[in-house]
This record gives structure tokens, C-alpha cells and sequence, in this order.
């Protein structure tokens, strides 16, 4: 009587590893998430294909779905566009391009199983670049026929060179050199001499080449 017992319980356990050694547990794909990027970006639409004009972002991306869905859009083209691409190993990269004076909120986003599982915006502040008129134009080491010129440099990286001028009587004006440095030492003048002198800002901005000159014009005395 007790060996038939122990029997049916043996096989009642065997039937129970049995059921059980049957099911499978698949575990759902974890949620993928944009890391972070920057919350703000201001660009310049006069600008001539640099990074003022246009700015590239890549987002990583933790635990990249390729079955998740990946978005990128403005709030208004006409102000900023964006194009987008996504990778398994670097994450989302976004170009972001000016187009108008204003502002506009582009959006990344990432879709799975028809719903909005991360989102980042990044706000965006279009504007019109301008290059400052060049300050501090001085002279020193002044000698009979030389003369060291130097004044503020604009710290725009649309700004491309300087354009140094002299002239005998402050209207007619000759181009000496275009140099991108703040600085320039003028040679072969004539002793006891006036000579005034200017520098122009050039910009490699879209509206062709925009062009400050310094004022006042530097008056100049060589020793006799």
C-alpha cells in the first residue's frame, strides 16, 4: 500500500517537471531612450556653409530598437529645417539648417508599438550675423620709413580677413594687403610724411561680402 502511494507521487511529480519544463518566457524588448543634446541653439541664416549657418547633433540612443520607429521634425520650416538618420552604434544625427529671422522647435523623438516612448526638443533662435567695425586702430615704432600697425580683432568665425588701406591725402585710398591677423608692420614710406590709414572688415557672409571701415581714420607722421 505505501509502495503504490510512493509510486503516484513520483509520477504525479514527474507529470508536474513535465508541464512546467514546457513553457517558455520570452522577455519584451527593452525601451529605447535619446540621451541627451542641447537644449538651445542659436544660427545665423546669412552664413556661408559653417557651423553658424547650420548645426549637427548625435543623440545616443540606449537600448536602439531597430523595430522602434525614430522622428525628427520643426515646429516651423520656413525658420529652421531638420533632416535626421539613426544607426545602431552612434545613435540619431540630426543637421539642423537656418532659414528665416525667428524661432522654431525641432523635436526627436522615438515611437514603439505605435506609442512615444522618448522625446528631446531642442529650441532653436534664428538671427541675421553682422561683423562688428574694427576698433583700436593705432600706430607704433614709427621710424622715417616704417610704421607698426594694430587694432581689436572681431572673434567671429565669419569674418574672413582685413583689408589694410593707406592713403596720402584721406580721400583716395590704395588696398595694401588682406591679412587675417590684427597686426601688420608698413614699410617704404617716405620720411616726414603724412599717411592716413584704414582697415575694412570682410565677412564671408551670403550677402556678399560685408565691408565696416574703422572710424576715425588714423592720421600718421613718419620722423623726418
Amino acid at each position: 500500500m505505501k509502495k503504490s502511494l510512493i509510486s503516484k507521487t513520483i509520477a504525479v511529480a514527474i507529470a508536474v517537471i513535465t508541464v512546467f519544463g514546457a513553457f517558455t518566457i520570452t522577455a519584451s524588448a527593452a525601451t529605447p531612450t535619446l540621451g541627451n543634446v542641447a537644449s538651445s541653439v542659436t544660427l545665423y541664416n546669412n552664413c556661408n556653409n559653417n557651423d553658424n549657418l547650420t548645426r549637427s547633433y548625435v543623440i545616443p540612443v540606449k537600448n536602439y530598437n531597430r523595430n522602434a520607429s525614430y522622428y525628427v521634425k520643426s515646429s516651423n520650416k520656413s525658420i529652421a529645417t531638420v533632416t535626421g538618420s539613426v544607426n545602431s552604434k552612434t545613435g540619431v544625427t540630426i543637421t539642423i539648417t537656418a532659414k528665416a529671422v525667428g524661432k522654431a522647435l525641432v523635436t526627436v523623438s522615438i515611437k514603439q508599438n505605435n506609442k512615444t516612448v522618448s522625446t528631446k526638443t531642442i529650441n532653436v533662435t534664428v538671427k541675421t550675423a553682422s561683423i562688428a567695425t574694427p576698433k583700436g586702430l593705432s600706430a607704433s615704432s614709427i621710424t622715417k620709413n616704417s610704421l607698426n600697425l594694430k587694432w581689436q580683432i572681431d572673434n567671429t568665425n565669419y569674418l574672413t580677413t582685413y583689408r589694410l588701406q593707406m592713403s596720402t591725402d584721406g580721400n583716395n585710398w590704395k588696398t595694401l594687403s588682406d591679412v587675417r591677423y590684427s597686426s601688420v608692420n608698413i614699410k617704404g614710406l617716405d620720411s616726414g610724411k603724412r599717411y592716413y590709414f584704414r582697415i575694412q572688415a570682410i565677412s564671408n557672409l551670403a550677402d556678399g561680402g560685408t565691408v565696416k571701415t574703422t572710424s576715425p581714420v588714423l592720421r600718421v607722421i613718419t620722423k623726418s
